[in-house]
């Protein structure tokens, strides 16, 4: 069955990037080569199952093989870093190991990036896949949970830290939308205070325990 190609739309960037919906992770055409960003779109909704696992499985090959070339450039820089380091350890204060440092600076930051980029892939792949058993689960009337899921005691430590840091990345995303109006006014819709923005952390309690009791 083919598979359509995502409806494109220009960035502020003047990048390439999906329009919403069309597409199950964001992400935008730069130089030739798409880069994802960790977000699931939930405009994204195939109608029918089949043709959303049909779209799904080709999304899956394309970041398997991404994950392919991700580990063998994560192979390639630890092994330059490595040696670099070797160089830069033996060296004596000089010219020289002021150069090795600066190369052993250059490699390190480059293989944190691509640990990062790595990470990344294996998410979208983790999330992939989940969606698939999702589709299939809801044509077939059941439920699919991921394997190894859980649900923390409402009064529990561990879900109070949870809601917090919900709480904190609900603020940050807040802060983003209010300087991308102070760019371009109303290009989002942002609530007048944090009160309106930020769900009370009772609310999102509900809303976990309505996940764990569906």
């Amino acid at each position: 069955m083919a598979v359509r190609a995502p409806k494109m739309q220009m960035t502020l960037n003047g990048q390439q990037s999906p329009v919403r919906g069309t597409t199950i992770h964001q992400s935008e055409t730069v130089n030739g080569v798409r880069q994802y960003s960790p977000y699931t779109d939930y405009q994204w909704d195939p109608k029918k199952a089949a043709e959303g696992v049909d779209t799904l499985g080709k999304h899956l090959e394309e970041l398997k093989e991404s994950r392919k070339l991700s580990e063998k450039m994560l192979l390639k820089v630890a092994g330059d870093l490595a040696e670099a380091e070797h160089q830069w350890l033996k060296e004596p204060n000089s010219e020289q190991k002021v150069i090795l440092r600066k190369a052993c600076e250059y490699l390190g930051s480059q293989l944190g990036s691509t640990y990062t980029e790595t990470a990344l892939i294996d998410f979208l792949i983790m999330d992939a896949q989940k969606r698939i058993c999702q589709l299939q689960a809801r044509e077939h009337g059941t439920k699919c949970i991921p394997r190894g899921v859980s649900y923390l005691d409402r009064d529990s430590r561990e879900l109070k830290f949870t809601l917090e840091r919900l709480r904190s990345h609900l603020k940050s995303l807040n802060e983003v939308e209010t300087g991308l109006n102070n760019i371009i006014p109303g290009v989002v819709e942002v609530p007048a205070t944090d009160d309106a923005y930020l769900p009370p952390q009772n609310l999102i309690v509900e809303a976990l325990r309505h996940c764990q009791q569906d």
